[in-house]
């Protein structure tokens, strides 16, 4: 009987393994997908031809806050438009 638990066990922190590492590589691979960086000017374009010039100060996920306007952020990902310069 307890060989059969170890087995269990092992087999359980197996697939715990896999899990953990299917669910890692997707959010790895969207850090390093950004066409943009950290300094770079960008010009953002908003549905109701609202649009948003920014020298990138920092970058969170799809969102960025622009070294002119600290107290923002800007959601990159809800743009119809994003041009880098």
């Amino acid at each position: 009987m307890t060989v059969v638990f170890r087995v269990l066990v092992l087999l359980v922190v197996i697939v715990a393994a896999i899990a953990v590492t299917a669910v890692m590589r997707p959010l790895q691979a969207q850090t390093d997908a950004a066409i943009f960086k950290i300094g770079q000017r960008l010009t953002l374009t908003y549905v109701g031809d609202r649009v948003v010039e920014c020298n990138v100060a920092e970058i969170r996920s799809t969102f960025i806050r622009c070294e002119d306007n600290k107290i923002m952020w800007f959601n990159t990902a809800t743009t119809i438009a994003l041009t880098v310069r």
